[in-house]
């Protein structure tokens, strides 16, 4: 594998960074993320906007514990401590909660539901919902996950 400017991060573009618990520093293809978690990974730059749009490490989705990894259709994955997030041509959501981890044990992306396309949500009767390619997961504490 090759490393330094040549390799999968490119030329550093921003400095190093305190990030709550953790340290960062972006990189032209995506930015280098550590923690205690999850030690050092490399978030690829569309996982990362992702990320960031969740608010980033020392919120939703915390830090990454797991490499980035290629899916069908030239989609992307990413384990983080509270959150998996996801990219593909339709964009970069995260799952979280009883729906995320339903959604992995499915098998995510490989899954008859695809790539996420829309938004995690909480509601305000306390449900969540999340819509994906081929269909919609919603959580209750009265029924668990089911797919509608």
């Amino acid at each position: 594998m090759k490393t330094g400017p040549a390799g999968r991060a490119g030329f550093p573009v921003g400095d190093y960074q305190v990030v709550g618990d953790g340290r960062s520093q972006q990189f032209e293809h995506g930015t280098y993320l550590w923690s205690r978690p999850g030690g050092v990974r490399f978030v690829p730059t569309r996982i990362a906007e992702a990320m960031t749009a969740a608010r980033g490490p020392v919120s939703t989705t915390g830090f990454p514990v797991g490499d980035a990894t290629d899916y069908p259709g030239g989609g992307l994955g990413q384990r983080f401590q509270f959150a998996a997030v996801w990219w593909s041509a339709a964009g970069g959501f995260y799952t979280a909660g009883s729906l995320g981890a339903h959604y992995l044990k499915i098998g995510g992306p490989r899954s008859s539901l695809g790539y996420p396309i829309g938004q995690y949500t909480a509601h305000s009767d306390g449900s969540r919902s999340q819509r994906f390619q081929h269909g919609t997961l919603v959580w209750t504490s009265a029924t668990g996950v089911v797919r509608k």
